[in-house]
């Protein structure tokens, strides 16, 4: 995980943050199961497109499926793109990052009709 989103690097007071749990109300949700989640995305990618949100969605996969799986990723990178491979699965999971993911327009494209 990049420090920048390191909450004891960045100088939060307790670590009580590593209890949090997110529990579903009214639903029966099956905990996550990385093994099964790269048998289903066996030969794809996924790509993760925009800014530092998007770096930590990203991020916190590849957390989660490192922790529950031996291989860590082939890891590959430049300034704009980082990309990791876990080789048994031939999963890919790529960053691509963008400040913005269209071009601004000005115009009225919706009237407000009464």
């Amino acid at each position: 995980m990049s420090s920048k989103l390191k909450c004891q690097v960045n100088g939060w007071p307790d670590k009580e943050y590593e209890n949090w749990r997110w529990k579903p109300f009214q639903c029966d949700l099956p905990p996550f199961d990385a093994i099964k989640f790269l048998e289903l995305m066996r030969g794809k990618t996924i790509a993760f497109i925009g800014d530092s949100i998007n770096r930590g969605h990203m991020e916190s996969l590849l957390c989660t499926l490192k922790h529950a799986f031996v291989e860590v990723p082939e890891m590959g990178s430049n300034s704009r793109m980082q990309t990791y491979t876990f080789k048994s699965s031939f999963v890919t999971i790529v960053r691509i990052w963008s400040s913005r993911l269209i071009k601004e327009a000005h115009g009225d494209f919706a009237p407000m009709v009464c």
